[in-house]
């Protein structure tokens, strides 16, 4: 069980790194997190998950239409052993991302 399991960061720069912290309010043995893409970077720290984002540029098929900013959402799956079951969760950073 997870503090949050989505977090909105609001309005952020691209390219410029951000970190996101899930707290993890179980006992539990953290097994794997995995990204939607390579621009989030999960790690386990102690009592969660701590995701550096650093957004992509604006979407070329977007800044053609003249558009400055996009909507991002990014999946970390998180595999954690809890009661001796696998548990999967699916974390999400929701994000408007300017430039």
């Amino acid at each position: 069980m997870w503090k949050q399991e989505v977090i909105n960061t609001g309005r952020i720069k691209v390219k410029v790194p951000i970190t996101v912290k899930f707290e993890y309010l179980r006992e539990g043995k953290f097994v794997s997190a995995n990204s939607s893409c390579g621009c989030s970077i999960p790690e386990w720290k102690e009592g969660g998950i701590e995701v550096v984002y650093t957004p992509n540029d604006v979407p070329k098929h977007l800044a053609l239409k003249g558009k400055s900013e996009y909507e991002s959402t990014k999946h970390i799956v998180v595999v954690m052993i809890e009661d001796s079951m696998q548990k999967n969760y699916n974390l999400k950073i929701q994000s408007t991302v300017y430039k």
